[in-house]
């Protein structure tokens, strides 16, 4: 199982959204949001979108988002994924830590991946 990510700071990162017809960006250049999730949070906070998502207990503990932006998993059998670094996620973006000039891609396409 995958521990969560320490706590710390990450500098110059950012994080696009690609929904149906709209794309969200966001960067900052220092944030304690050292995960996948948590960076996907702030941008929600400081530009006015939603995100939903269901936190899982052990022994998944994890979380899967559930909406971005209004857009909610299983429409047209789309779900909300993500990349980091151009490395797609397998674990839950809780657990996806970031590091100095990271880049997280969200978006909204068909499971399996097939590209980032």
């Amino acid at each position: 199982m995958t521990r969560p990510p320490e706590p710390g700071v990450v500098r110059d990162v950012g994080v696009r959204i690609e929904g149906p017809g709209w794309t969200i960006t966001y960067a900052t250049q220092a944030t304690p949001n050292g995960t996948a999730f948590s960076l996907l949070l702030e941008a929600a906070d400081r530009l006015g979108f939603d995100v939903g998502y269901r936190r899982f207990a052990p022994p998944l503990d994890s979380v899967l988002v559930t909406s971005i932006n209004g857009t909610e998993n299983g429409e047209e059998d789309l779900w909300w994924l993500y990349w980091v670094d151009g490395r797609y996620g397998e674990s839950g973006a809780d657990r996806a830590a970031l590091a100095d000039g990271s880049d997280v891609l969200w978006a909204f396409r068909s499971y399996p991946p097939t590209e980032a």
